[in-house]
């Protein structure tokens, strides 16, 4: 009778074959890793043409800063489109360059996208299966800029936002200032926001409720004296105060008794109607009433936006979007500074 292997020793036999053949593909890959690396597909120069100047168009440079420039017999034979581009110095060249090269995938026809300074001008070259197909020469502009406006962002209701979202809100790197309406809640809330060194702003309205802050028409004048100086003892490092000009407050008859005590901290009580609130509404989402305001925004203009806390995420990407243009997103206490 023929006797078969062990079918165990044969899973095993395997089994270290595959390991084998596995280390060995691991020191090819650390000698070699350009013997192994996938082969680029190709992209036509029609197609590296329209990506390049989509990076432009993406950082706010103008159409009218674009030349197309003539191939002579001086360029190698492959080139196919050769570009000078003027940007404003406000943009660094070494960010539109940046920008250029991540517009492209690492397996795409574009090979490597470098800058080099000749006589003090900057090159971008694009090869493509080895060949230079697309240059083009970036210059600052001394005349130039950039359509650009600021922006200063408030978010309201703050308070309502869970751990751990509130301190990944915190940590953000972006500028905004969190409006709070005077409670005992808000005070918490308050030392939290210090913590993490961003701003914030006070709105009186008709829902400052709680006794030690309490105002209005049924409150007596010492009593409406001892809320402004807890407001400003709980609130020390408040950026600005705001009055909502369509409360009960701002009507009642002790609201001038209110604006006198700000007059003597020499503190200006600002309008809230300063501030567009762009909330989400049932016919239109926030990135869209986001969006559309600081489409309206003139060159050089300024604009203050409000929105929820916890529709801040939703936001960002048009933040990067518009700042990448050339917008600037400033601390609002700078815009009502001007």
């Amino acid at each position: 009778m023929i006797k078969f292997p062990d079918k165990r020793k044969i899973i095993i036999a395997l089994f270290v074959l595959t390991l084998i053949l596995l280390m060995i593909n691991i020191i090819l890959t650390k000698i070699y890793p350009d013997a192994i690396k996938k082969e680029p597909d190709y992209l036509p120069p029609q197609e590296i043409k329209e990506r390049f100047l989509s990076a432009l168009a993406s950082l706010g440079i103008q159409n009218d800063w674009i030349s197309e420039g003539k191939l002579t017999k001086k360029f190698p034979s492959t080139l196919k489109y050769y570009f000078r581009i003027k940007v404003p110095e406000d943009l660094p060249i070494s960010l539109v360059i940046k920008e250029v090269e991540n517009s492209f995938n690492d397996n795409e026809a574009v090979i490597n996208s470098q800058e080099e300074k000749v006589n003090g001008k900057n090159f971008i070259k694009i090869f493509s299966d080895g060949d230079l197909v697309f240059q083009a020469q970036i210059d600052y502009g001394d005349t130039i800029k950039r359509n650009t406006g600021k922006i200063g962002i408030f978010l309201s209701n703050f308070e309502n936002v869970g751990e751990p979202e509130d301190s990944i809100l915190l940590s953000a790197a972006e500028l905004f200032t969190v409006i709070l309406i005077p409670s005992e809640k808000n005070v918490l809330t308050y030392k939290k926001i210090m913590k993490f060194g961003k701003a914030t702003a006070i709105l009186l309205n008709d829902d400052v409720n709680d006794t030690n802050f309490k105002l209005g028409s049924s409150v007596s004048e010492q009593r409406i004296k001892n809320s402004v100086k807890e407001i400003f003892s709980k609130f020390p490092a408040a950026s600005m105060f705001f009055i909502d000009k369509n409360s009960e407050l701002s009507s009642s008859s002790v609201f001038k008794l209110i604006s006198n005590e700000f007059i003597k901290r020499k503190v200006e009580l600002l309008d809230k109607g300063l501030v567009k609130d762009v909330s989400s509404s049932l016919s239109e989402n926030i990135e869209e009433k986001f969006e559309k305001e600081i489409k309206k925004l003139k060159n050089n203009d300024s604009l203050l936006l409000s929105l929820e806390a916890s529709d801040y995420f939703k936001i960002q990407p048009i933040i990067v979007k518009y700042r990448k243009i050339g917008y600037k997103f400033v601390n609002a206490s700078e815009i009502i500074a001007d």
